[in-house]
């Protein structure tokens, strides 16, 4: 049985309006030419960090490909609960999984933190191209998972610096994922509106490190009996805010 094709959807960073003609981004135009074998006429969604989906048909020169915008949609992809995930920076590939997933479920900011057990500080050069590759990440997320926003991708600091500057919100839910708590569904029934969750780094926070954090009016949570993985507990921790307060009906 044939199936409709699911039209391709780009980031476009800037301001989008009806009637537009916009020259796309190298990389769009390389893979709208080159992967997707596009032809004149195709149509594109575009989208930019203002939440708006643009309809749009293309115009092919060369390796060059640019946008005539037709209309705009409303999006229904952003979820009613605000979240945070402030994550200790991981080895490898596993922070790269991480972002990934988190923004598939619906992550509004990504706050990456350096821990007692997490990789060493980056500086310079080197911190500047892991947060371009990890801010690269999170559009490919968004671009295939259908939303219409780009999640908030914060500098990456010491856990105490973020703890001293982040701003309190109201009605917000602060949770410190660790296994050695016994709380496994929070007592509060409260309709929460944002929620912020601390995630450790693969061996975990020490004792006065959760500590601090809970000083700060994080509560201990514990997912289940099995211990998650670093990679794995962000993206677990947003599948269940989703399903309690947010859109996963």
């Amino acid at each position: 049985m044939n199936r409709e094709a699911r039209i391709p959807r780009f980031f476009q960073p800037g301001n989008i309006n009806i009637g537009d003609q916009l020259e796309l981004e190298k990389r769009i135009s390389h893979h709208l030419i080159t992967v997707l074998r596009a032809r004149d006429n195709s149509q594109v969604m575009l989208f930019n960090e203002h939440g708006g989906d643009y309809l749009c048909s293309l115009t092919l020169a060369g390796k060059r490909a640019r946008a005539h915008v037709i209309s705009e949609q409303e999006s229904a992809s952003e979820s009613p609960i605000h979240t945070t995930l402030v994550q200790a920076i991981s080895r490898g590939s596993n922070m790269d999984t991480c972002i990934q997933k988190s923004v598939e479920l619906g992550v509004n900011v990504i706050q990456p933190i350096y821990t007692r057990h997490s990789v060493p500080t980056l500086q310079g050069n080197r911190a500047e191209k892991k947060h371009a590759h990890w801010q690269s990440v999170i559009v490919s997320a968004s671009e295939q998972s259908g939303r219409s926003t780009i999640a908030e991708l914060g500098q990456a600091m010491p856990m105490q610096q973020y703890l001293d500057q982040r701003t309190e919100q109201d009605n917000e839910l602060r949770w410190l994922l660790s296994p050695a708590s016994d709380t496994t569904r929070d007592a509060d029934a409260k309709a929460y509106k944002r929620a912020t969750v601390v995630i450790g780094p693969e061996s975990g926070f020490d004792a006065d490190e959760c500590d601090i954090i809970k000083s700060y009016g994080f509560k201990e949570q514990l997912l289940g009996p099995r211990i998650l993985r670093t990679e794995t507990a962000g993206p677990v921790a947003i599948a269940v805010l989703q399903t309690r307060y947010g859109d996963f009906k």
